[in-house]
């Protein structure tokens, strides 16, 4: 390609989406140079929540191994020296003369470019609105600040487990006694269960028998909605971790060990973590919207099916920061479908081709870790938990990372979420084969079962659902009848034993069947 026709990128925020672009682009003749800015030196990848929390032997990937040095990457993927990494916060850009302006801390220097990606995710949701809310808690976005802010409470834990006793008296004696490890984790949502779940997984173990009081508090009055036909196990799981529950309770404001919510309650916490959802960056819903760019009523820029600015043709946005006509949820799931999409169309943009839509997974598999080496999975309207499904979740995860630095799985050139193999979840594919020849009752029985001896095996199961859907309502068939066998006879054997109906079946009880009609 003519040198003067390619372009300069431009990839604000190291978010999923942009990390592939640049990845994807690298080798690309219409690209002239690739500058990824972001006010961090390393990103987090948030699907290892649980593995970085949870203190338990099967996670299988250490810690370091889920944080993203952005430097490194860039120069990993630099096959013809026009990729750069600059440190810096973006302050502004400049649509109409295509300059970025940015803050690296000492000065304010500026980028010029042809094309611009804009994927910075999003902040903690309230967290600026709540008064004391920004000094006294721990924010769940962006991911870094939560994993640093965790690794210093780790660095100080046993210091503070040593040295932290309070005065107690039983009436004759007095004796030295440690104040209970009070949780707060604010937000009802599936990042603040999964989160309040790890947290007991990773510091009971270390409290030597200190009592740890974890309460999550939710303006909402049920759990996660979206997924009622998993709200009584979800419940349990709860109560059995001593997870407390605090329903239909806003924040009023937040003191130091102290929130002070709407109905006048308190709840008093040692820690304090802010799993609220998304909110938009200053940049995104103060700043951009001032320059033309076209923003939506809540601040997300919007952009069409493309991903392109639905203002600057040349200004593209992904991830949470974005947002469609009819809004994705904000997950990063979605960012890692989009960037595929978002790096063929800049490089068709740039080449001046048609560009193509994205088309999002629904039905990629959804999982919530348990923090104990098990997870709850949601696909199909099926709801998944065992240890095998916290296996499958850490496979994907390990897939997903290696897309983001360099061992990809993620192809290019479809306009679709693709991995290797066309597959939203690619197993084993000589399990794959092995379970073509697996009678559909055996394998709807196989996923209604806590314990299964091989998790690649489930796996393609659900692989092989995701592309056949004749197979895919035989084996919901079976799987709906076996739950329900499985109900009915947990039921008649608890009233023999009790003469009364329980007030809590087994783990079958809320394996209810799929609805008619459910994809």
């Amino acid at each position: 390609m003519d040198d003067r026709k390619k372009k300069r990128l431009a990839l604000v925020g190291a978010g999923y989406s942009n990390l592939q672009v640049l990845r994807l682009l690298a080798t690309s003749d219409a690209v002239d140079s690739i500058t990824l800015i972001d006010p961090n030196s390393e990103s987090v990848y948030c699907g290892s929540i649980p593995e970085n929390i949870s203190n338990f032997e099967k996670s299988k990937f250490p810690k370091p191994e889920w944080r993203i040095d952005l430097k490194n990457v860039c120069q990993a993927h630099d096959q013809r020296d026009k990729i750069q990494f600059v440190q810096g916060e973006v302050v502004d850009i400049d649509l109409a003369n295509r300059c970025i302006y940015l803050n690296d801390g000492m000065k304010t220097t500026t980028i010029s470019y042809d094309l611009v990606a804009i994927d910075i995710g999003s902040k903690s949701k309230s967290i600026t609105d709540i008064p004391g809310a920004f000094e006294n808690v721990i924010p769940t976005r962006p991911m870094k600040i939560l994993m640093d802010r965790l690794d210093e409470i780790e660095k100080n834990f046993f210091d503070d487990q040593q040295n932290c006793t309070l005065p107690v008296s039983d009436g004759e004696n007095l004796e030295l006694e440690q104040p209970p490890l009070n949780i707060a984790v604010v937000g009802g949502g599936a990042s603040g269960i999964e989160l309040a779940l790890s947290i007991v997984g990773r510091w009971r173990p270390m409290l030597q028998g200190r009592v740890m009081n974890v309460r999550l508090v939710t303006s909402d009055h049920i759990l996660l909605p979206e997924i009622a036909y998993a709200r009584k196990r979800l419940k349990d799981i709860l109560a059995d971790r001593g997870i407390y529950m605090i329903f239909q309770s806003a924040v009023d404001r937040v003191d130091d060990g102290c929130l002070h919510l709407e109905s006048g309650m308190t709840v008093p916490f040692s820690y304090c973590f802010w799993a609220t959802g998304a909110a938009p960056h200053h940049l995104a819903n103060t700043v951009l919207p001032k320059r033309g760019l076209a923003v939506s009523s809540d601040g997300w820029i919007e952009v069409n099916p493309t991903l392109q600015s639905r203002s600057h043709p040349n200004v593209f946005a992904a991830g949470d920061c974005s947002s469609f006509v009819n809004p994705l949820p904000k997950a990063g799931i979605f960012a890692l479908q989009e960037g595929p999409v978002l790096a063929e169309n800049m490089e068709r943009f740039a080449r001046q081709q048609s560009l193509i839509e994205f088309q999002p997974d629904l039905e990629d598999l959804q999982f919530l870790g348990c923090g104990d080496g098990t997870a709850m999975g949601f696909a199909f309207g099926l709801v998944l938990r065992g240890e095998w499904v916290y296996q499958i979740k850490l496979a994907m995860d390990r897939r997903h990372f290696l897309t983001l630095t360099g061992g990809s799985a993620v192809t290019r050139g479809s306009g679709k979420h693709i991995h290797e193999e066309n597959s939203p979840y690619h197993s084993n594919q000589e399990m794959l084969r092995r379970v073509e020849k697996m009678p559909t009752r055996e394998a709807g029985k196989m996923l209604t079962q806590i314990d299964v001896n091989n998790y690649q095996e489930a796996w393609a199961i659900l692989e092989r659902m995701s592309f056949n859907k004749e197979y895919r309502q035989k084996v919901m068939k079976e799987y709906n009848r076996f739950a329900s066998a499985e109900h009915r006879g947990t039921e008649k054997r608890r009233k023999k034993e009790s003469g009364v109906l329980p007030s809590h079946f087994s783990f079958l009880q809320w394996l209810l069947p799929v609805k008619n009609g459910a994809k």
